[in-house]
């Protein structure tokens, strides 16, 4: 199997994931959520989130601005909404063989 093979694999995982996960917290599928949202699907807490969508993880464990543990997100008003192709790569770049 080729690596662009195992992303696709990893991507198409992460797919059936978050639409499991989706179904369920009762929570539709769209285009983007919110952090409440967020915070639902993964069962963390608001500062995790944060943490999340601005790359850093825990920085008392050194890891600082590693693209691969940012949820990708944009703004919208007060809050940054999570796109549902960022929840998807987000487990995908995450799955272990």
């Amino acid at each position: 199997m080729s690596e662009v093979d195992a992303v696709e694999t990893n991507r198409e995982w992460a797919v059936r994931q978050v639409l499991s996960m989706l179904e369920g917290s009762g929570l539709p599928r769209k285009g983007s959520y919110s952090p409440a949202e967020v915070c639902q699907l993964f069962g963390i807490e608001k500062e995790t989130y944060k943490l999340l969508v601005n790359g850093t993880t825990f920085p008392s464990r050194g890891e600082y601005k590693n693209p691969i543990h940012r949820l990708a997100s944009f703004l919208l008003v007060r809050d940054k909404r999570v796109p549902f192709g960022s929840l998807v790569d987000y487990l995908a770049a995450r799955k272990t063989p």
